[in-house]
């Protein structure tokens, strides 16, 4: 799971011009606002817990992420 960074929003839409200029997509498309950044807090939490050794039973969910 990644979390909704410029870097990825950038990567998708590099991704969905070259579609459009192709002619895969008939017109070009804003991804931007496919993705959703809601969850980017808890993910990154997760990531240092599981990095750092921080886990403990309130964020043991973080093993299914």
């Amino acid at each position: 799971m990644i979390f909704a960074s410029p870097s990825a929003i950038a990567s998708q839409q590099r991704v969905a011009d070259t579609f459009a200029q192709t002619g895969v997509i008939p017109f070009k498309v804003n991804v931007a606002p496919l993705w959703d950044g809601t969850f980017t807090n808890a993910i990154n939490q997760c990531k240092e817990e599981l990095i750092f050794g921080e886990r403990n039973k309130k964020h043991e969910s973080c093993l299914n992420m």
